[in-house]
């Protein structure tokens, strides 16, 4: 054991900004020792929108198309 936490599923910012986790280890000696630590988890507001194309609308048989990706705003 290395003591790595792993998720999963994915966090969304905008549902919970961050957590706390209770982790307790012990060992199989004897006297058998262990240790206890709380883990505060922050979750960071990133975009994780797809872009959306909003300007310019392609029309039918048209050569060539410039297209401006938009990202969604914060929150």
């Amino acid at each position: 054991m290395n003591g790595t936490f792993y998720a999963l599923r994915s966090f969304d910012y905008e549902q919970v900004k961050n957590f706390q986790i209770q982790a307790k280890a012990r060992d199989a000696g004897v006297p058998p020792l262990s240790s206890s630590a709380t883990l505060n988890v922050i979750i960071l507001d990133q975009n994780d929108n797809a872009p959306v194309i909003v300007s310019p609308s392609a029309q039918s048989g048209s050569a060539g198309v410039e297209v401006l990706p938009q990202s969604a705003g914060q929150g």
